[in-house]
């Protein structure tokens, strides 16, 4: 009877270390992914990389010449040895299939002012894609347009990076909030330093970012800085 109890002693000590071990493994993994970016990140990649993100990713800046400006992209697409198809190709407005379905239009227009200066606006088109692709094409982006900025000595060129949820709830809505339901909630407005994101990069800068109900918005003229912000919210 002795052998008994003594061994059913033993099986719950081993039970109860295990269920220590769990539980203690449950707390460190829940304070890095809910404290620690890089963890949160490197989880979300390897679980979440098919989920479907729906976002719009552009740039715009200033210059005189629509010939030169596409003469020299094209310069940037052959340094960059990438493969494409041109699905528009007029004057001022091009559209470039890169990769076999990553669409990129590149649009030219006339000055609305008395100035020489037209404005070249240029995005990723119908970007809703698994996560993986839409790092891909963050990647993409700034492997091509930063150059052609570069290449036409620009000054002043803004990125714009914009994340929609139309159809599927906003992760940065609390939970208390989410209680009411997303269709009860009319209007949510929010804007977050960049700092939190990006501490390193950002410290001491007046930068936000927008937050609303259906979308998210951030605009940066470096666009290392705004990839790197652009990849942490896609995760999220």
């Amino acid at each position: 009877m002795n052998t008994i109890i003594n061994d059913i002693v033993y099986w719950l000590g081993i039970i109860s270390a295990i269920f220590g071990i769990i539980s203690g493994l449950n707390l460190f993994f829940q304070y890095f992914y809910n404290r620690k970016i890089g963890f949160y990140l490197f989880i979300n990649k390897i679980f979440l990389g098919n989920r479907e993100v729906h976002f719009k990713l552009s740039s715009n800046f200033k210059f005189s010449n629509s010939f030169e400006l596409f003469k020299k992209f094209n310069e940037v697409l052959h340094e960059s040895q990438e493969k494409y198809e041109m699905v528009v190709n007029l004057k001022n407005h091009k559209m470039y299939n890169i990769r076999n379905g990553i669409i990129l239009d590149i649009q030219c227009q006339d000055p609305i002012d008395d100035t020489d200066l037209k404005d070249v606006f240029i995005q990723v088109i119908d970007a809703g894609v698994t996560l993986r692709t839409g790092l891909d094409i963050i990647s993409l982006f700034g492997n091509l347009i930063p150059k052609l900025g570069n290449k036409l000595n620009i000054s002043d060129q803004d990125y714009n990076f914009q994340i929609l949820y139309d159809n599927r709830k906003n992760p940065f809505i609390g939970m208390k909030l989410k209680a009411f339901s997303n269709d009860n909630i009319k209007t949510f407005q929010c804007k977050v330093n960049y700092y939190a994101l990006l501490p390193n990069q950002y410290k001491g800068a007046n930068k936000t970012i927008d937050i609303n109900k259906s979308n998210l918005s951030l605009n940066d003229e470096n666009y290392t800085n705004l990839s790197e912000a652009a990849k942490v919210l896609l995760a999220v």
